[in-house]
């Protein structure tokens, strides 16, 4: 096992931070197994500080840059992603490290507002390694089906990241319904939510900074980051899922990233 990638699964297979108040950290439960391949622009990311470490999701939005959540790389001495793999402990998977980050200037790690940020590779990955995905321009409707992808755990019930990339496919929902149960200090404009349903369908522990994409099969646009869920878990009905909308930060991204 390359010595790299090595240290890398020591990272996942250590305790997740945790957020306080009513949201905590972002944990898909009742998914299906991605093929390799099917999601070329998926990354896993490992942020670590001394003494701390967060494992999140992310998206490449071109060779260079990684499009995730700012829970994820808030105050973090350095950046690991893992890219063009399927398992985390794959010892051919791919590993950059990087200490170049942006957090969104207006960040709130109480609210978890602004919650978005990006990761810059110190060199371009190869073209045969990863395919960027697009960015959302438009609004995202409720009632639109998006599909989440993640190595996040899969019930509440567990205490260990899940190895094999999986994925889903929820309807979004009105943020009026969404404040309802969180509040509108949580669901402003730029906050999208997804109805959990029934079995439940939810990203969970270690899906944070996770996309959420429309046109899956024919024209892949991310519309969506996983931010946060209920202090309940990933498996209750009765709580949605909030996301970061992709297109509410769509000058942010390219002011920045020139994307």
């Amino acid at each position: 096992m390359k010595q790299s990638t090595f240290l890398v699964v020591l990272v996942l297979m250590t305790v997740f931070t945790a957020f306080a108040a009513k949201i905590k950290e972002p944990r898909i439960t009742n998914g299906d197994v991605a093929a390799k391949g099917q999601f070329p622009w998926q990354v896993g990311v490992v942020a670590t500080r001394s003494g701390w470490i967060n494992y999140c999701g992310g998206a490449l939005i071109s060779q260079e840059w990684v499009l995730t959540v700012a829970h994820c790389i808030y105050e973090a001495e350095a950046v690991i992603i893992i890219y063009d793999t399927l398992s985390l402990e794959d010892p051919n998977a791919n590993v950059k490290k990087t200490e170049k980050y942006i957090v969104h200037e207006s960040y709130d790690n109480k609210t978890l507002q602004n919650d978005v940020g990006l990761i810059l590779l110190d060199d371009p990955l190869p073209d045969d390694k990863v395919q960027a995905i697009a960015l959302a321009e438009d609004e995202l409707e409720a009632g639109t089906q998006v599909t989440v992808i993640g190595w996040g755990l899969t019930s509440d019930d567990e205490s260990e990241f899940y190895d094999v990339l999986r994925y889903m496919t929820v309807p979004t929902i009105d943020n009026e319904k969404c404040a309802q149960v969180y509040g509108l200090d949580v669901v402003q404009p730029n906050v999208v939510c997804t109805d959990p349903g029934n079995p439940v369908k939810n990203p969970c522990k270690g899906d944070g900074g996770d996309p959420a994409i429309v046109d899956v099969d024919s024209n892949p646009t991310h519309v969506a980051l996983f931010s946060f869920l209920s202090t309940y878990g990933c498996e209750d009905p009765d709580f949605p899922a909030g996301f970061t909308r992709t297109a509410f930060y769509r000058k942010w991204i390219r002011d920045l990233t020139g994307i």
